[in-house]
């Protein structure tokens, strides 16, 4: 990483302040001094933003004139060929806040009772969790979101109330003959072709519920 991106990264945008990360790409890269970036200011900008980790260009980096001048035009507002202040804070707000500052998350999907020792539980789920919850205690991210089956007791996927739902005549197996995943054609329209699975996640039950052991922050749960 350069010297110039460790520099952006540890400022913050802020309107007014004097070592904003606009006023700082303008003392480093307006040669002309003109108050402004034009196109060849910019360039250099951009080539020196993005580099590996050895501070040296990708190797599809090398000729990016094109992607360059389009950026370029669409960011210079007023058209009048250069970058200034106000269009550089729109470059980084809008832009580059997000390359070279991005934002991250973690997804904790569906670790849930049911799926580690209840009615549909997979093997060995439960070597899952303190993984989780090691990456949860020593990783740091922007946001961390908990999924969770939600299912209402009449759900169409519960071979208990196959025959609460027509069958269509198409589907390889009738509802009197059904059973656990099997797999059934229910009338339309539309047509919808179900597994059938045994009771699981029913709303509000200890099985739904997130399984004990895990690290759960209650901040991010929707």
């Amino acid at each position: 990483m350069s010297s110039f991106v460790k520099t952006l990264l540890s400022h913050e945008e802020v309107d007014g302040e004097a070592c904003s990360w606009a006023n700082l790409c303008l003392k480093q890269f307006d040669i002309d001094c003109d108050g402004a970036l034009n196109l060849s200011e910019f360039e250099t900008l951009c080539h020196t933003l993005f580099v590996n980790a050895s501070g040296e260009p990708y190797a599809n980096n090398t000729d990016l004139t094109d992607d360059i001048q389009f950026m370029f035009t669409h960011l210079d507002k007023d058209k009048d060929g250069k970058l200034n202040e106000l269009e550089m804070r729109t470059v980084f707000n809008k832009w580059l806040t997000e390359v070279v500052k991005p934002k991250n998350a973690l997804l904790v999907v569906d670790v849930q009772n049911d799926f580690i020792t209840g009615s549909l539980k997979v093997e060995d789920a439960e070597d899952v969790i303190p993984i989780i919850n090691s990456i949860l205690e020593t990783e740091s991210f922007s946001t961390v979101g908990y999924t969770r089956d939600w299912h209402p007791p009449n759900h169409i996927s519960f071979v208990d109330n196959v025959k609460r739902y027509p069958v269509d005549p198409s589907s390889p197996v009738s509802a009197e003959d059904a059973k656990l995943l099997d797999k059934v054609i229910f009338s339309g329209p539309p047509l919808i072709e179900q597994i059938l699975w045994p009771k699981h996640c029913l709303q509000e039950s200890h099985g739904a519920a997130f399984h004990k052991n895990l690290k759960v922050d209650i901040c991010y749960i929707a």
